[in-house]
């Protein structure tokens, strides 16, 4: 299972190529909406509210040294299930840059700079499909969406913190959508 989700995580890019370089898009944040049959579910500080449709069950693991939290299907497929995790970023020269900074620049054509034309493959941004960017009250959120669902990757950045989240597997954009509808920072409990 380990290596399904590392595997998924660092090689998102590689099943899809873009015609040409993938830049960040910013994409509006999506209108609030009830979400009568979903569960509230806190991560650090992350606080979402998750369909119940979508989950089956939740499990608690680790990923290399990181410990994730599984969002597996009724289906029980773990091929079709989430994991959300909190990773160590990878950020080579750009260590002093910070969340959403960070996240940005990967967005932009690398052109010559080869530091950020690496980190792109590392993330997966050079072969997605797609890389887009809502905020909204402090909290930026990243979609890197391959054309193939299963390699989907969110990150969750908020200002004023050095903490990043990270949401992959078969993100669609419904799910996507009533994830940051109800997304909201919240104190550690």
């Amino acid at each position: 299972m380990r290596r399904l989700v590392a595997a998924a995580l660092l090689c998102a890019g590689t099943v899809a190529y873009a015609s040409g370089p993938v830049t960040l898009e910013v994409e509006p944040w999506p209108a609030e909406r009830d979400c009568e049959v979903c569960t509230s579910l806190q991560f650090g500080t992350m606080e979402m509210r998750l369909p119940l449709a979508e989950i089956g069950k939740i499990a608690v693991t680790t990923v290399g040294s990181e410990a994730a939290l599984h969002l597996i299907p009724k289906s029980g497929q773990l091929t079709d299930g989430l994991v959300l995790l909190e990773p160590r970023l990878e950020k080579g020269r750009l260590k002093s840059v910070k969340g959403e900074q960070f996240f940005d620049q990967l967005g932009g054509a690398p052109g010559n700079d080869k530091a950020i034309a690496s980190l792109r493959r590392v993330y997966g941004i050079d072969t997605a499909a797609r890389y887009t960017k809502a905020s909204k009250d402090g909290i930026h959120v990243y979609w890197i969406r391959s054309d193939d669902r299963q390699l989907n990757a969110v990150y969750f950045v908020t200002d004023g913190s050095n903490t990043t989240y990270l949401l992959g597997g078969p993100i669609t954009q419904t799910l996507y959508e009533t994830l940051l509808a109800n997304l909201r920072v919240t104190k550690t409990p």
